[in-house]
């Protein structure tokens, strides 16, 4: 990202993003949007009334967060690593509507920073952001580990990498037994 401004509207987009009302209007194009409306017979211009109203402000805020990629305003690693799976899920529920669309209006560009946004999370799958990321992952038996109660400071060294030569056995000692080779 780069200017801190621009936090605010990052977290007013994950907000919507996360909100009760986007979740229904995710679930409706999932799974009842392609019954109610085909896609082989509309664009997004003559779809209903009601599946308009929960197509615009997925295509709306999917399309706002692509155009702040495009424009390198934030990187594609935000979106792709927070709502991935969603856009994904979208651009294919929706994409037959607006390449339809793109014809009806003669613009090639309908959509087009949607369809970026879903191609960029399409190029950054889970496995992908881990690396890119260098995402840390907790054991599983972080749980187990007794560390309720304990200071912050311990709590971390249960989880710190050991030591460089931690692993290695430790140095021969000197043989005792053996005279020394002195001569006189």
């Amino acid at each position: 990202m780069r200017d801190s401004n621009l936090v605010p509207v990052l977290t007013e987009l994950f907000k919507e993003f996360r909100d009760p009302s986007f979740k229904e209007h995710m679930s409706y194009i999932q799974f009842s949007l392609w019954s109610e409306c085909p896609p082989s017979e509309t664009g997004m211009t003559g779809l209903t009334s009601k599946a308009r109203s929960h197509v615009a402000p997925v295509m709306g805020l999917f399309t706002t967060v692509g155009l702040l990629v495009a424009h390198g305003v934030i990187d594609e690693l935000i979106p792709a690593s927070s709502m991935g799976g969603s856009v994904l899920r979208s651009w294919a529920r929706l994409s037959p509507y607006i390449y339809e669309e793109r014809e009806r209006r003669s613009d090639p560009h309908y959509g087009v920073f949607f369809e970026n946004l879903a191609y960029r999370a399409l190029q950054n799958p889970p496995s992908r952001l881990k690396r890119r990321m260098r995402l840390k992952r907790m054991p599983r038996q972080w749980f187990f580990a007794g560390w309720e109660g304990r200071p912050p400071e311990e709590v971390a060294a249960l989880f710190a990498p050991p030591p460089v030569g931690a692993n290695q056995p430790p140095p021969a000692k000197p043989d005792a037994a053996r005279p020394s080779q002195r001569t006189p």
